[in-house]
């Protein structure tokens, strides 16, 4: 299910993204990366930012993940605007 712009994201979008991108012995590990993201200002859009970005390679979702420990608006930013803020 696309989200414009990340809005609506619900945690059973996330927990599908996930099913859907990562195998069964990547699963778990890939949770375990999303949940560090858990606490963050407006986490499921952060979560199904880092899903959108690393496509489905589980050393992306972890550096996407750092990045957003870093300042969450750049994975939101990179996932949701960044093409349509080209000139």
């Amino acid at each position: 299910m696309a989200h414009p712009e990340g809005f609506g994201v619900k945690a059973d979008d996330v927990k599908s993204r996930l099913r859907a991108d990562f195998s069964d012995h990547e699963l778990e590990a890939a949770e375990a990366v999303l949940a560090r993201c858990g606490s963050m200002r407006e986490s499921l859009r952060v979560q199904f930012a880092i899903l959108e970005l690393a496509k489905g390679d589980l050393a992306m979702l972890r550096h996407y993940a750092e990045q957003a420990a870093a300042d969450y608006r750049d994975v939101l930013y990179w996932a949701f605007y960044l093409d349509t803020d080209r000139p």
